[in-house]
């Protein structure tokens, strides 16, 4: 229990991490507000009209009160406040590239540990519900407790809990301004039905039921506060399975924030205009007639609110969507700026991946976009074209989770016959088990994305110094591919960034849909060489050690010359600049591509004879 503990806490130790997290919290405040404005304003509307104000008006007075329980708690505990504090601010000394940056990231982490010190009241399900956020970490029964060593081992537990008590903090405090303004709001409803007051009598027993409210008012409430923050108990299909899951600590370990994602999905699909449908819980509503029916017609109107900029930015080609699963066409967008789902802001590119759920309505929009583009218009009618790729773009953007991701990639990697996902799996995996803190501090001395070829590489990559000796990620041009941070303090924003840029190389293949491959990671074969479940066979080249899949990798992409003392990239330049590329037919299956990919093949070969050598 102790090393779930510990590496759950460390799974959330990231800043990015956690700002992320009040990113979600955050936007579901207004999207609460905004959604029972709108059904105040429906025809023979039951919400009334000053309930978004009384919803609003009570968070802010959660808010103030939030901030007074936690001061108070910390000044009853002082010493881990100042304890976490320092050990944050020295943590975040260490990351950025200038002083600037580096007092920035220490007054984050030193905030992050005082927040993680506040104690705030308990809204039933919280986002660390389960067996692998119980404290496990700390001095033994038995043991003194004003001894040197049960003192010890109590702080040390309290030092890894941080991550987790400051998500915990955040969530417990959005939870009661979640609550304390449904209170209010549904105070207000109960009371309108009252005839006969005088505005005085009225706001008197207005004042008496929200100090006062009703048990069913505090249950709804509740509710709603659960809602607000993804922490309502799942139903009946998913509920068993996530008790079965937290019930052992190797699911727990793979599977460890199942009940916040799957409530995510469905907060998702009750926004997205016209897939509601597919959620029981928005039918219930819609019959069960009254408020309900209008905060769920209404929760539709804010979903098309904010798709309708979503769309229209994606259209202009504003937005991006995701990157192609094509390896070396990725790579080369990569190169040129682009992440997957990001804007053009000026001369940068801003990822807005995970900032759920107001971001999930930007990817899934340029998602469409981009499967619309290549659609095949004499396959489908563009009805169907449309109708398809919406569905699959809200599937994508409910499915990406990382839990999903982790028992897609397990069952994938159980099915591959030839072994290579189920090293990717444990790669990804073993990953994770290095401290997000460790990787922020590597990533701010090394910003060189790297080629991971092994576990051994997966765990280096992530350790400051050690990130040097794993080989940078190349494009097929052999260019190097960077990491730039993020928008605001690196160690915590939620928005990663890149520097826009124009490679008319990379833009002519792309334009003609030319698919140039990476070199494989082996010579003489056409299969890798796999160490993982599988026996040699005669498929199986030569593996070549980290040195020489770079050289090779930088060889073929354009350091191999030719007489004239051009590479392939140099070659593709000058023929693009050159007017028998405007005479050449493009596509994929045009003369401009079958240059280009013969270019690619002559200096591969060149490549392996030189590194033979």
């Amino acid at each position: 229990n102790g090393l779930i503990e510990a590496y759950l806490n460390n799974l959330l130790s990231s800043g990015v991490t956690f700002a992320r997290n009040l990113f979600g919290d955050v936007t579901m405040m207004p999207i609460g507000i905004g959604t029972r404005a709108i059904a105040a304003r429906l025809p023979k509307a039951t919400v009334e009209a000053g309930e978004a104000a009384e919803l609003t008006w009570g968070a802010v007075e959660a808010l103030r009160d939030g901030v007074r329980l936690g001061i108070a708690s910390i000044e009853a505990r002082p010493g881990l406040a100042v304890t976490r504090a320092g050990i944050g601010a020295a943590i975040g000394a260490t990351q950025g590239d200038t002083w600037d940056e580096r007092l920035g990231n220490a007054a984050t982490y030193a905030g992050i540990g005082v927040l993680a010190s506040a104690r705030l009241p308990e809204f039933g399900m919280s986002k660390l519900e389960g067996a692998g956020f119980r404290r496990a970490i700390g001095a033994p029964a038995g043991m003194d407790p004003a001894s040197f060593w049960a003192r010890g081992l109590d702080l040390l537990g309290d030092l890894i809990r941080t991550p987790g008590d400051a998500l915990r903090t955040t969530d417990n405090l959005f939870k009661l301004m979640a609550y304390r303004g449904e209170v209010r709001a549904l105070s207000l409803r109960e009371m309108r039905k009252v005839q006969g007051l005088t505005a005085e009598q009225f706001d008197t027993q207005l004042a008496d039921r929200m100090n006062n409210p009703g048990k069913e008012i505090v249950e709804s409430a509740r509710l709603f506060a659960q809602r607000q923050t993804f922490t309502q108990q799942l139903g009946k299909v998913a509920g068993p399975i996530a008790d079965a899951i937290d019930s052992n600590i190797v699911t727990k370990a793979f599977v460890p924030f199942m009940r916040v994602t799957v409530n995510l999905g469905k907060e998702f699909i009750s926004l997205a205009p016209g897939v509601a449908q597919l959620n029981t819980a928005h039918l219930r509503a819609i019959n069960a007639g009254g408020a309900e029916r209008d905060l769920a017609i209404a929760k539709q109107a804010v979903g098309a609110i904010l798709a309708i900029p979503a769309v229209y930015l994606a259209m202009k080609g504003y937005t991006t969507g995701d990157l192609p699963r094509h390896e070396g066409t990725k790579r080369l967008d990569q190169s040129e700026g682009k992440l997957a789902y990001s804007a053009r802001v000026g001369n940068s590119v801003v990822s807005f991946d995970n900032l759920a759920p107001v971001g999930m309505f930007f990817a899934g929009a340029a998602d469409i976009v981009q499967m619309m583009q290549h659609a095949d218009e004499n396959q489908l009618p563009w009805v169907l074209d449309f109708a398809g790729a919406y569905l699959l773009a809200i599937s994508k953007q409910v499915t990406q989770q990382s839990y999903i991701q982790s028992i897609g990639n397990l069952t994938q990697a159980m099915l591959d016959e030839e072994g290579g996902k189920v090293e990717k799996f444990f790669q990804a995996e073993v990953r994770s088990l290095v401290p997000s803190i460790a990787a922020s501090w590597s990533r701010s001395d090394d910003q060189v994305l790297k080629e991971i070829s092994s576990l051994r590489d997966a765990v280096y990559a992530r350790l400051p110094y050690y990130s040097r000796t794993v080989p940078a990620r190349r494009t097929p041009f052999a260019d190097i591919l960077y990491t730039y941070g993020g928008l605001g303090p690196d160690a915590v924003s939620p928005f990663s960034t890149h520097p826009a840029k124009d490679d008319l190389a990379v833009r002519a293949v792309r334009e003609n849909d030319i698919k140039l491959t990476m070199p494989p990671k082996q010579l003489f074969g056409t299969q890798e060489p796999s160490a993982w479940f599988t026996a040699p066979n005669l498929k199986q080249g030569v593996p070549l050690s980290n040195e020489q899949i770079d050289r090779y990798h930088a060889l073929s992409g354009n350091e191999a010359k030719d007489r004239s003392g051009k590479g392939v990239k140099d070659r593709v330049l000058e023929y693009v600049q050159s007017p028998a590329y405007q005479r050449d037919s493009p596509g994929p299956n045009g003369g401009r591509a079958a240059k280009i990919l013969a270019w690619a093949r002559e200096y591969r070969e060149q490549a392996e004879i030189q590194l033979i050598k």
